[in-house]
């Protein structure tokens, strides 16, 4: 991890005349790292507040698991000790509620500040936390956040891993404790973006939790699986006979999915079925002159018509970091600068994109 010190105040001006490639994957890195952490304190001074607590303004200013645990690894990843202690300090006080487990209730409305708004759980939510705490533990070398993050990840194994209709050899997460199972059927609902294999690896080996890595490696070939006919769903219904999209919810590769191609790079994995089948949809849309309204975030699952785009500049840069990692031939023009201000979930996503890009390496992370 590199330290804030050591790359606070270079430009990549200044070490331009470096020489040899390894000093210039160095000076890149540097500059990765120094762009993000300045984004970053933007980040946090619009979407985090003094307390800890990150805000989606876009759902009538609550917090979440998700968000929670999306600001530790951040904070993690730029050595922001102050503001992770803020993190898990509101995280463990306003959402470590459950009576049965330590797992996180995945939301917290202003409006009920007594008690978690809703104390069921989100399996992704409780991953990024447990992750953003290993993390913690790595970086400021606390004791405490190994501990936590221990206790979370094997009540995540106790909880949410279950054996797969028709498949008990195989594993999948279930997106929280309550509403995916159902009883007098065998069929599970999963969120295929839920699975993010860089932290349930890191937890599994961590932790000894070898079943926490298997539904990692089942959600992959299910993804990969899809991918042989065009873009995976956002939520799936699995039953011992077969699987397909929730008759209940739309069946598009949208808000949800489109996070499965960046955890892929961010995993190791840039030529992933999805990773491909995204720059490709990506790269149909720019021929086709959609990307003049902005970045696709949902089409049909066949991917061959896109059904929203967005202007936020979050959107953009999932599509830079996927189009680096895979190339079609076609480029988008121009970089993604970050803006602090658009709305909390694309903000977080262009977050995410930039600390990928800089731990899996790719040479045209968007800045």
């Amino acid at each position: 991890m590199l330290s804030r010190r050591s790359v606070l105040g270079l430009t990549a001006g200044a070490l331009s005349g470096l020489i040899g490639p390894g000093l210039q994957a160095s000076v890149r890195a540097a500059t990765d790292f120094n762009t993000g952490f300045q984004a970053w304190l933007a980040w946090r001074a619009v979407h985090m507040d003094p307390s800890g607590r990150v805000i989606d303004n876009l759902q009538d200013g609550i917090s979440h698991s998700e968000g929670q645990g999306y600001a530790m690894v951040l904070a993690s990843a730029f050595n922001d000790h102050s503001a992770f202690e803020a993190l898990w300090n509101w995280t463990r006080n306003n959402l470590q509620k459950r009576s049965d487990d330590k797992l996180i209730a995945w939301k917290w409305d202003p409006a009920s500040p007594d008690a978690p708004a809703d104390i069921n759980n989100a399996s992704d939510g409780d991953l990024f936390v447990a992750w953003g705490l290993l993390r913690g533990a790595q970086t400021f070398g606390n004791q405490s956040y190994l501990d936590a993050a221990r206790a979370i990840a094997a009540d995540l194994d106790r909880v949410c891993i279950k054996p797969m209709p028709g498949r008990p050899d195989w594993a999948i997460l279930i997106p929280g404790a309550h509403g995916f199972m159902y009883d007098g059927s065998e069929k599970i609902t999963m969120n295929l973006s839920y699975a993010f294999h860089r932290p349930m690896r890191a937890l599994a080996r961590e932790f000894d939790l070898p079943r926490i890595e298997l539904a990692s490696a089942t959600n992959r070939a299910i993804v990969d699986r899809m991918c042989e006919f065009g873009l995976p769903p956002d939520w799936l219904d699995v039953w011992p006979t077969g699987m397909a999209p929730p008759e209940e919810r739309p069946a598009v590769y949208g808000y949800e999915a489109l996070r499965i191609p960046l955890f892929e790079i961010w995993s190791g994995r840039p030529s992933a079925p999805v990773v491909r089948r995204a720059a490709e949809l990506y790269a149909r849309d720019i021929e086709d002159g959609g990307a003049v309204g902005g970045t696709p975030t949902r089409a049909e699952l066949a991917g061959q018509h896109v059904l929203e785009w967005s202007r936020d500049p979050g959107y953009a840069a999932l599509r830079s970091a996927t189009m680096c990692s895979y190339d079609t031939g076609v480029r988008p023009t121009g970089v993604t600068p970050f803006d602090p201000n658009q709305n909390y979930y694309p903000a977080t996503l262009h977050m995410l994109a930039m600390v990928a890009g800089i731990e899996a390496g790719l040479e045209c992370v968007s800045k």
